[in-house]
């Protein structure tokens, strides 16, 4: 990711999804879908975009981009 989208390093933390959530490629509403995390779903976050938007997560066998406005921090 580049601009706004540089990724912070940061303890991996856990999180549970709020709502059925899109895996995406990248940090944007029209990057491409690799999955769908289904709500209340624990999911691991690696990083975090600069302006706190967005979060990598490992979910589901996958890893991408997730909203961050829909994980919860924590269990």
């Amino acid at each position: 990711p580049q601009g706004s989208y540089t990724r912070l390093d940061l303890e991996s933390v856990e999180g549970v999804t709020t709502a059925f959530l899109n895996l995406r490629v990248a940090p944007r509403v029209g990057a491409t879908v690799i999955t769908v995390i289904p709500r209340g779903a624990t999911v691991e976050i690696t990083n975090v975009s600069r302006d706190r938007a967005w979060y990598t997560v490992n979910a589901v066998g996958h890893v991408g981009w997730s909203s961050a406005s829909y994980v919860r921090v924590g269990r």
